[in-house]
């Protein structure tokens, strides 16, 4: 994973401006951050991301034929994680894939799709199966818990 695209990922959250554009020095490395809800808070964004990135790997990898993520800290749009993982707090997260994706396997059919993660004190809470496939662990919903 393209460290500098990380580390400006992670702090571009310190910005107010919406929707953010980072780009990790390649034509093809471009996503852009949009901020959902009414009242997003980068405090809880920041350390969220980096935990989505960190156990979904293949949304750095496959960042090309990424059109967005969307993050909202006061909304959730994973359902009832809360009452599932005991969450207090956690910050959903909504990746839209481009409709005709040049890298990601054909295979995996998520051409155009939503994928939708929420993320919390202990892990991932994956909310579409194959977002399961962006993050290692084949057609999968459900948490994917971190050490």
């Amino acid at each position: 994973m393209n460290r500098a695209f990380k580390l400006a990922l992670i702090g571009l959250f310190c910005v107010a401006a919406v929707p953010l554009s980072v780009v990790d020095g390649s034509a093809a490395g471009k996503i852009s951050i949009r901020l959902g809800g009414t009242d997003p808070n980068p405090a809880e964004i920041q350390p969220a991301l980096r935990r989505l990135l960190n156990t979904c790997l293949g949304i750095m990898r496959y960042q090309s034929d990424i059109e967005w993520i969307r993050a909202s800290s006061d909304e959730t749009i994973a359902g009832d994680v809360a009452q599932e993982h005991g969450w207090q707090q956690w910050v959903s997260f909504e990746v839209k894939v481009k409709d005709n994706p040049a890298d990601i396997p054909p295979d995996w059919h998520v051409e155009g799709q939503n994928l939708i993660y929420a993320v919390g004190p202990d892990g991932v809470d994956v909310g579409k199966e194959m977002a399961g496939r962006f993050c290692g662990d084949g057609e999968k919903t459900g948490l994917i818990k971190q050490d």
